[in-house]
C-alpha cells in the first residue's frame, strides 16, 4: 500500500485500536493494531507503521511500551481490514 492509503487507515481506525486483519504480499496475516508513536512522523516518511499483535495488546494498554511493537512496511501490505 502507499502512504496515502496506510495513513487513511491509520487515520481511520488507530484512535480506537481497532483490531484489524492485515494481508501482507506473502500471503501472511497479522492481527494487530495500529499505533501512533513519538516517531509516527519520522517513519511515516518511509512508509513504515507501528503496530502490536494482538497477543501483546493488553500489555501495550496498560503500559504503551515501545518494545511491544513491531515496524511493517507498508509496501508488503496488501489489504486491510478490521475485526472489531
Amino acid at each position: 500500500m502507499t502512504i496515502d492509503e496506510m495513513e487513511h487507515v491509520v487515520n481511520r481506525y488507530a484512535s480506537d485500536l481497532h483490531v484489524l486483519r492485515i494481508d501482507l504480499v506473502t500471503g501472511k496475516t497479522v492481527i494487530a493494531i495500529l499505533v501512533l508513536t513519538i516517531d509516527y512522523e519520522e517513519l511515516r516518511k518511509f512508509n513504515l507503521w507501528r503496530f502490536i499483535r494482538i497477543t501483546d495488546i493488553l500489555k501495550w494498554k496498560n503500559s504503551e511500551d515501545i518494545s511491544l511493537t513491531e515496524v511493517l512496511d507498508g509496501e508488503v501490505v496488501k489489504e486491510i481490514s478490521t475485526l472489531i
